[in-house]
C-alpha cells in the first residue's frame, strides 16, 4: 500500500489527539486520484467553463500518472520522468502534487470531506482580503468545523533554515483568514510537501496561532451549506453518465477514457433542487475504488494497479 511521511506540530493535541508528531499515512492510489479530482481551482470557477474543466481534472490525474510512482516499500517517489522537466515545469508539476497531497491529508487526518480554493473564490465568498496574501485553501469537516490550509509544493528537499523561512510564510498566509461566517476555523496550518534526497515525497505540517493584530487579516461571509452546494458543482453533470451500485449506494458515473479512471458522484448526496444533505456519510475503500464521505466516487483501471504503479511510466504500457 502507498505511503507518505510526515511531520505535524503545533496542532492542538485536544482537537486533534490522534495526530502524532511524525507518522505515516497508509492510502490506496484510487484515494489519491480521488485527491486529486476533487482539488484544484475553485469548484464554482470549473464549472463555469463545461468541458476545459473536465480537461483541467484530467490533466491533474495525467500528471500523477506520469510524475509519480511507488517504490518496492510502497514510498511514493518521483518517476525518472518528473527528473527530466525542466525547472518550470517541475514547477508546476509540485504545485499540483502539493495540492492533491493537502487534500488527501486533509481528508484522512483531519476529517475534512469538503475543500475549496479560496483564492478563486473570494469574491464569491466576500473575502475582504486586505492585500495579495491569502491562505489557499478553506475546508469543513463533517462536524461543521472549518479549517484552513496553505499548500506549499517543492520539487526537492526542503531543509535547514530554507524550510524555516518558508513554512513561516505558509503558516503566516493561513493565519490571516480569522473567521468564517462566524465562526473561528479549528486549525489555520502551513503545509509543504516536498522530495527528499531519495526522490520519497513527505509533508510537514505547522498549525500556528491566529495572527489577529495583521492589518491584512480577513473574515470571509460563506455559510456550510453554500460551501457544500458549490462543492460539488462541477460533479453534477449526468450527462453521458451511467449508474453503478458502490456498496449500497447508486452512484452516477462517467468514464474519463484514456486515463483509465471513472468519476461519479453518489445519487444520495443530492436532493431535489439541487441542494446538499448534511448527514455525514460513510466512505467505500476498496482496491482500486473509492467513494470518499463527500460522496464523489473513483474508480481505477489496471493501469493503476500497485504492480504496474511501481513500475516507471515508460514502463506501464
Amino acid at each position: 500500500m502507498p505511503t507518505i511521511p510526515y511531520t505535524a506540530v503545533n496542532f492542538d493535541p485536544i482537537a486533534f489527539p490522534n495526530l502524532q508528531a511524525n507518522g505515516v499515512l497508509n492510502f490506496t492510489w484510487a484515494r489519491l486520484i480521488w485527491a486529486a479530482a476533487t482539488v484544484g481551482k475553485a469548484q464554482e470557477h470549473q464549472a463555469l467553463h463545461g468541458i476545459y474543466s473536465a480537461y483541467e481534472r484530467s490533466m491533474r490525474i495525467a500528471l500523477l500518472y506520469s510524475s509519480l510512482m511507488e517504490s518496492p516499500s510502497g514510498q511514493i517517489v518521483k518517476a525518472p520522468s518528473y527528473g527530466a522537466l525542466d525547472p518550470s515545469e517541475k514547477n508546476a508539476v509540485s504545485f499540483y502534487i502539493g495540492m492533491t497531497v493537502v487534500r488527501l491529508f486533509s481528508y484522512s487526518l483531519f476529517n475534512v470531506d469538503w475543500l475549496l480554493h479560496l483564492d478563486l473564490y473570494k469574491d464569491a465568498v466576500q473575502a475582504q482580503t486586505q492585500g495579495r496574501s491569502r491562505p489557499d485553501f478553506l475546508g469543513l469537516n463533517g462536524n461543521g468545523e472549518w479549517l484552513v490550509f496553505e499548500s506549499k509544493g517543492r520539487s526537492d528537499y526542503v531543509t535547514g533554515q530554507a524550510m524555516i523561512d518558508l513554512m513561516a510564510k505558509a503558516k503566516g498566509q493561513s493565519s490571516l483568514l480569522l473567521n468564517i461566517g462566524g465562526a473561528n476555523p479549528l486549525a489555520s496550518f502551513g503545509a509543504i510537501s516536498h522530495f527528499m534526497n531519495d526522490g520519497v515525497l513527505r509533508i510537514d505540517m505547522d498549525d500556528p496561532p491566529a495572527n489577529k493584530t495583521n492589518e491584512h487579516s480577513f473574515k470571509v461571509n460563506v455559510t456550510p451549506d453554500q460551501f457544500r452546494t458549490d462543492y460539488y458543482k462541477p460533479f453534477t453533470d449526468r450527462k453521458g453518465s451511467r449508474v453503478k451500485t458502490v456498496g449500497d449506494r447508486r452512484v452516477r458515473t462517467t468514464n474519463m477514457g484514456d486515463l483509465d479512471v471513472t468519476i461519479g458522484l453518489d445519487e444520495g448526496v443530492l436532493i431535489p433542487r439541487g441542494a446538499v444533505r448534511r448527514n455525514h456519510r460513510t466512505q467505500y475503500e476498496d482496491g482500486r475504488e473509492f467513494l470518499g464521505r463527500d460522496g464523489v466516487y473513483v474508480s481505477l483501471g489496471t493501469n493503476w494497479s500497485e504492480e504496474n504503479m511501481k513500475k516507471t511510466p515508460a514502463a506501464r504500457g
